[in-house]
């Protein structure tokens, strides 16, 4: 992107690095122009391209052919809708996996932007628009991420995350290895970025998104947690916790690592400085033994968090899966009236809620019930796809609270969820040493926490009426009844 060197110096670069093809877009006047080299003619087709983009077909040895795509987005603001155009129509030129990377210059969320003029969510909403309709998400990336900049050292100074690389849902299963770097560069305010398409470069594990309990020790945290949440002014309260999520992970993901290193560079200076009296020693040993101790506790944090028991309390079981059979048998089964004691038909209409039952089970939610719900929960219960486990809607209740009760109360009401809300995590807990078949996994579901809220206070209200509407012989899942009673009974 933007060479700013006319055709011919292009070509000698093409010569010297050896490659055999090439497609090159002329810089106009003295900025400007693109570049696209391929190794081998043989593996590449060239689709289309214009000033802003080259679009290609990639077909290495032994893989399924691919579109790449290095998109250059138009510089000028008035002119951002017609990138977000162009993007959607590349998009629909090729059904193939697509990569696209380049200079979008533009931005998906204010996060992406430091210094200077801060810019609202709604700046963004073009782009993310256009994203959306070509499903492209974001690839894993190493290094540092704000990959152009502008007036370091000035007043000046900003940085903003403008080059990038995203790729198609079935690109990623097809190579979800695949990861950028970001490099380094001594002339340009651009840093390059590396894509490596093929799982055999780096095999590595893309991790989801996790919120930290070590990071809630730190002062940083509300104000970073505050900013993210407050950048976003309606009450989209997943599209919040989303970018709560990306702060916190660009800040707070040193503070996970390195606690060897720092265990034992402390322990090496308590060491050396144990014996000195003077003030400067004494006032160093304790600064050595404060960061000692202060590491200890978040490595305790940090694994306390991982080393839980309660596994499977953290999602609901996903009892469908073993009992698929039974929702084929269903209209053969329905019980539309039977006999009670007296030899009276009673149909399911008769029921047992009373109407003062009933009055509690749909009485409007209040925000003390939903602030129970959320703190009943254990504090290290495992996220669901956001990535945000209770702790962080406990620890900054009092700079979120008032949204998500907000939210709570219009979903109930309106009896609708919002796209992705129930979105979740199947994860698959052995159930022995030996692992062999399906069968030897239990599977359990992982929601959203904002879903786990929703859910508990529903099934809070129905545990009023629970010893009321269930037999006295069932006694599985009701408080205060044992399914072992039945065994007892049996025997």
């Amino acid at each position: 992107m933007e060479t700013k060197i006319d055709r011919g110096r292009v070509e000698i670069v093409k010569s010297h690095i050896g490659f055999e093809g090439g497609l090159i877009i002329d810089r106009v006047d003295i900025g400007g122009g693109s570049v696209m080299f391929w190794r081998k003619n043989d593996t590449v087709t060239v689709l289309s391209y214009s000033r802003n983009y080259i679009d290609i077909i990639v077909k290495l040895d032994g893989e399924e052919p691919w579109r790449l795509t290095g998109f250059y987005g138009f510089l000028e603001a008035s002119r951002r809708r017609d990138s977000w155009n162009l993007i959607r129509r590349i998009k629909d030129m090729s059904m193939l996996p697509w990569v696209c990377l380049g200079n979008f210059n533009d931005l998906l969320s204010p996060i992406e932007k430091r210094g200077r003029r801060e810019i609202y969510l709604s700046n963004c909403e073009g782009f993310r628009q256009a994203r959306d309709y070509g499903e492209l998400i974001g690839i894993e990336s190493r290094g540092y991420s704000f990959a152009w900049e502008r007036g370091r050292d000035t007043d000046n100074w900003v940085e903003e995350k403008l080059d990038r690389a995203v790729a198609c849902p079935n690109r990623r299963r097809k190579h979800r290895l695949a990861i950028v770097e970001h490099l380094a560069t001594a002339t340009s305010d651009h840093i390059p970025i590396l894509l490596h398409p093929s799982s055999l470069v780096y095999v590595v594990k893309v991790k989801p998104f996790r919120s930290e309990n070590l990071w809630i020790r730190e002062t940083e945290c509300k104000e970073i947690v505050e900013k993210a949440w407050n950048s976003l002014l309606s009450n989209q309260n997943l599209e919040k916790i989303n970018i709560c999520g990306h702060a916190l992970q660009t800040w707070g993901d040193s503070l996970s690592k390195q606690f060897h290193e720092k265990i034992k560079e402390s322990k090496r200076q308590m060491s050396a400085l144990r014996g000195r009296c003077d003030v400067e020693g004494r006032r160093r040993f304790m600064e050595a033994q404060l960061l000692y101790s202060n590491t200890l506790a978040r490595q305790e944090i940090f694994w306390r968090q991982r080393a839980k028991q309660h596994w499977l309390r953290d999602g609901d079981r996903n009892s469908k899966f073993f009992h698929v059979k039974a929702s084929a048998r269903k209209k053969k089964n329905t019980i539309s009236q039977l006999k009670d004691d007296n030899g009276v038909w009673r149909s399911w209409k008769d029921g047992r809620v009373a109407p003062s039952d009933n009055a509690l089970l749909i009485e409007e939610v209040t925000e003390v019930e939903i602030k129970q719900t959320v703190f009943s929960m254990h504090p290290d219960k495992a996220p669901g796809p956001d990535g945000m486990n209770p702790s962080f809607f406990q620890t900054f209740w009092h700079i979120i609270g008032r949204d998500v009760v907000e939210s709570c109360v219009q979903i109930l009401n309106s009896e609708s969820l919002p796209r992705d809300l129930n979105d979740t995590f199947v994860t698959l807990i052995p159930k022995k040493g030996r692992l062999e078949t399906i069968g030897d996994f239990r599977p359990i579901t992982l929601y959203n926490v904002l879903y786990k809220i929703i859910s508990k206070v529903l099934a809070n209200r129905l545990k009023r009426i629970f010893d009321k509407v269930v037999s006295k012989s069932q006694s599985a899942f009701i408080p205060g009844r044992l399914i072992t009673d039945n065994v007892l009974l049996a025997f």
